[in-house]
């Protein structure tokens, strides 16, 4: 466990959990594609206003209107969540309307790839 502080961020949850193309995923980084930062210095209820202005800035970055608002490796997203806290998130769809209360953040996971003697070695974690 880690004492840093808490810093309140979105995660763009998408039609695939898991990437359809590890390489993608793990080229871009999982969380150049899932997370979203959030301005903590605003109040809390503006988050998700810039969370659903981060989901288009990624579509703008990403130029999802070729890809139909797929997301590169996972797809079409499907919800936001806001992690408010460690132990308080809430997950609302792409309108910010309310889905549920979340008693734990929700965090993604990663991939990597390792390049040796022409081999690609890839994982996700």
């Amino acid at each position: 466990m880690t004492d840093a502080p808490f810093i309140p961020h979105a995660i763009v949850e998408t039609e695939h959990r898991i990437p359809t193309s590890i390489m993608q995923a793990a080229i871009y980084g999982v969380a150049n594609i899932m997370r979203i930062d959030l301005d903590g210095s605003q109040p809390e209820d503006t988050f998700i206003e810039q969370a659903i202005a981060g989901l288009q800035a990624k579509h703008e970055r990403w130029r999802t209107d070729r890809c139909h608002g797929r997301l590169p490796a996972f797809g079409k997203p499907v919800s936001l969540v806001v992690n408010y806290a460690a132990d308080r998130a809430t997950r609302y769809d792409l309108d910010g309307n309310v889905i549920e209360h979340l008693n734990q953040s929700v965090e993604i996971g990663s991939a990597s790839a390792t390049v040796a003697r022409g081999k690609v070695k890839l994982e996700v974690r």
